[in-house]
């Protein structure tokens, strides 16, 4: 009997100093003492975490020997509950379905990775996937463990279960819009279109950059620093612009010029595009439209379009100064030419009226 007992306390001996010392002893060796150049000891426990899993399995038996004693100590005090329901079973078994579910998030995680890795937004699409298929395991893994319990106690979950399968209960729990963002988001993260930091505009004239990707929307910074949170759906169903990829911007004006100077429109649009192709470097003048021309004739005053492309992002300081120095070129070309821009002109019935509406 002194022998069974020695036997007894070396095991449990050997299991807690397995489940609790081992990762960090394991640390310790690799930060000291098996060091590689990279600083990535030879257990490498981000990549490869066989320690963690040990560890945590004989975490889970020395939940067992807890079980087993305090069925022991309870069966002495008369507590005959314990014992009845085999509760060192019970939590045996619990304990190895937890344990093999962690085994499975980590396998799925490093699938997962694998597969999106080749994508432009790998990040935000590895923590979406990880998020969904989180909820549908710990969900089979708590339908186990409720079978278990209905089993080893007569728990009637099982009769809870069979009242409308694992399709009810899912649509029970999530309501149909969460469904639905769910399904946009995973859309959203496959497609690729954005990833956080970059700039977009959506059809709905939204503008702004994208702060945050939820799992249910996504976050994004308009330029007055507000931050808006949008439902993936809404998302999923616009337009999309990624400003933040275009490497080319276009500057388009619409000029106005007196009646008096009709006779040097000709000249006019002549100067202003060469006046631009001078003064702006980045101008895109081949496979591109470049533009001024005299396009109207209005009540009150000549109206010259110039359309130009840039090899310039169109986002970002850049753009603006780019803009700046196309109206600059034409204000020097217009008064070199010796033309004025046309006044807007208000007539006096029309200023009548509005006098009248006030």
């Amino acid at each position: 009997l002194s022998k069974s007992r020695h036997l007894n306390f070396l095991d449990i001996f050997i299991t807690v100093t397995i489940g609790w010392c081992l990762v960090p002893v394991a640390n310790f060796i690799t930060l000291h003492a098996l060091q590689s150049e990279e600083g990535v000891g030879l257990l490498g426990f981000k990549e490869y975490p066989v320690v963690e899993t040990i560890s945590n399995y004989f975490k889970f038996d020395a939940c067992v020997y807890i079980a087993h004693f305090l069925v022991i100590a309870s069966d002495a005090y008369g507590f005959k509950m314990l014992k009845r329901i085999n509760f060192a079973y019970l939590v045996s078994r619990v304990g190895r379905t937890l344990w093999a579910m962690d085994i499975l998030k980590k396998i799925k995680k490093l699938c997962i990775s694998a597969f999106c890795e080749n994508y432009l937004n790998a990040e935000e699409m590895i923590t979406v996937y990880d998020r969904i298929t989180n909820i549908f395991l710990y969900f089979v893994t708590a339908a186990i463990i409720a079978q278990i319990l209905s089993v080893n106690i007569g728990i009637a979950i099982s009769s809870v279960l069979s009242l409308g399968g694992l399709g009810t209960i899912i649509l029970s729990l999530a309501s149909k819009s969460v469904a639905e963002q769910l399904v946009s988001g995973i859309g959203l993260s496959t497609s690729g279109q954005f990833v956080e930091g970059e700039k977009i505009k959506l059809g709905d004239g939204t503008k702004g950059r994208i702060f945050k990707i939820g799992v249910t929307h996504v976050e994004l910074r308009l330029s007055d620093e507000t931050i808006v949170r949008i439902p993936n759906s809404q998302i999923f169903d616009q337009r999309i612009v990624n400003l933040s990829r275009m490497h080319r911007n276009q500057v388009k004006q619409t000029l106005r010029f007196r009646y008096e100077d009709i006779d040097k429109m000709p000249i006019v649009t002549e100067e202003i595009k060469a006046e631009i192709m001078a003064s702006c470097p980045k101008l895109i003048k081949m496979n591109r439209p470049f533009r001024v021309h005299w396009r109207g004739i209005e009540k009150d005053h000549l109206e010259v379009v110039v359309d130009c492309r840039f090899n310039i992002p169109p986002t970002g300081t850049a753009r603006w100064d780019n803009r700046q120095e196309v109206l600059e070129a034409i204000c020097r070309a217009v008064k070199r030419c010796g033309v004025e821009f046309a006044r807007p002109s208000f007539s006096v019935e029309s200023d009548c009226k509005v006098a009248e509406e006030r």
